[in-house]
């Protein structure tokens, strides 16, 4: 019987706190926000916001982060792990 509970809520528990991973249609919009130059990367003045998140999430050192430039691809991977779930863009 105490295994039926505890199977009952575990699976309570998964469906009440599902992933909530970024999608790639979400990700495309983020990232046309974000190159606001539309030349296809990140960079400069753009990535004040998401240098420290992207850093993190492919695994390097902060280091100078206003001296990142993140491609489309490398932004895709990024949010694809939700490293700018906390990143918020001027409307």
């Amino acid at each position: 019987m105490s295994k039926l509970l505890l199977a009952s809520i575990f699976a309570s528990a998964l469906l009440v706190s599902p992933a909530y991973a970024a999608d790639e249609a979400a990700c495309q919009q983020l990232f046309e926000k974000a190159d606001a130059n539309k030349d296809g990367t990140v960079g400069g003045p753009e990535v004040a916001a998401f240098s420290e998140p992207y850093l993190k999430a492919s695994g390097q050192a902060a280091g100078n982060s206003t001296e990142v430039t993140i491609t489309k691809e490398q932004f895709a991977d990024a949010c694809m792990k939700d490293a700018f779930k906390d990143v918020s863009l001027p409307q």
